[in-house]
């Protein structure tokens, strides 16, 4: 693995590297429309393993690191780290052509396990107090028990609940409360299963199209049904702005006569 780089890898490592600084920067000052550029991040470093192996990918990982730390500060590298990770396993295991339920499952639950560790990692930097997650768990408990009671009374089930499962939802949330470390990381993982999901799915795609052998996901059918919509959107917009265009043209031609 360990090797001299080529001028063209050293080159191409680092501009890809830039083009995810780019996105990074865009999700930070761009509220709203910068998540669009989250999964960018996730493409340029999994087309980098695929193009030129994942040891130029690491060359790749540590200049756009280095641009972080230096436009951004230290506070910004461990979500573009692990961003950038995540684009280097996708592009990995997509190299090695894994099962598709194999690549969900680590990526769920290894993502899971790093935010997990990155959210620990704040409450002691920070210095509060690890009894906040329990307090908020408590929090949930009760807004869900309130919310549980008031559609029971709605619907005329609330004897029935409360001779039926409300003892076990209460010993479920005393359960939460006194095992909060693997409530967190249980939460983290329901939280992964659709980023990671929409994430790879969107990645396999665009991954395709740029011409790259890979195995489909969700499949050939559905990828071609996504393929085709993507395209009528992009030939929407494409008319939208030439008629736009147009009208503005026909506009300027009416103020000047």
């Amino acid at each position: 693995m360990f090797r001299n780089l080529k001028a063209i890898e050293i080159a191409e490592g680092a501009l890809l590297a830039d083009v995810a600084v780019i996105a990074q920067l865009a999700v930070t000052y761009l509220p709203l429309v910068g998540e669009v550029f989250r999964s960018l991040i996730f493409l340029v470093f999994a087309v980098l393993v695929l193009r030129r192996g994942l040891y130029t990918a690491c060359f790749g990982l540590g200049v756009a690191l280095f641009l972080i730390l230096v436009l951004m500060g230290p506070a910004a590298m461990p979500l573009i780290f692990l961003e950038c990770v995540g684009g280097l396993f996708l592009g990995f295991t997509m190299r090695l052509r894994l099962p598709h339920w194999l690549l969900l499952f680590i990526g769920i639950t290894c993502g899971a396990m790093a935010f997990y560790g990155l959210v620990l990692l704040v409450f002691v930097l920070s210095g509060r107090p690890l009894g906040t997650i329990t307090h908020t768990i408590d929090q949930l408990n009760a807004s869900m028990s309130q919310l549980v009671t008031l559609f029971t009374k709605r619907l005329g089930w609330y004897a029935w609940w409360q001779h039926t499962w409300a003892t076990r939802a209460q010993a479920l949330g005393l359960w939460l409360k006194s095992y909060w470390w693997l409530t967190l990381y249980l939460v983290m993982c329901a939280i992964m299963l659709p980023f990671v999901t929409i994430v790879y799915t969107s990645i396999n795609l665009f991954v395709r199209l740029l011409g790259y052998d890979v195995r489909p996901f969700p499949g050939p059918r559905i990828e071609r049904f996504v393929r085709r919509l993507l395209m009528g959107a992009f030939k929407l917009v494409r008319e939208m702005l030439l008629r736009l265009h147009s009208w503005r043209r026909q506009e300027k031609r009416g103020e000047a006569a």
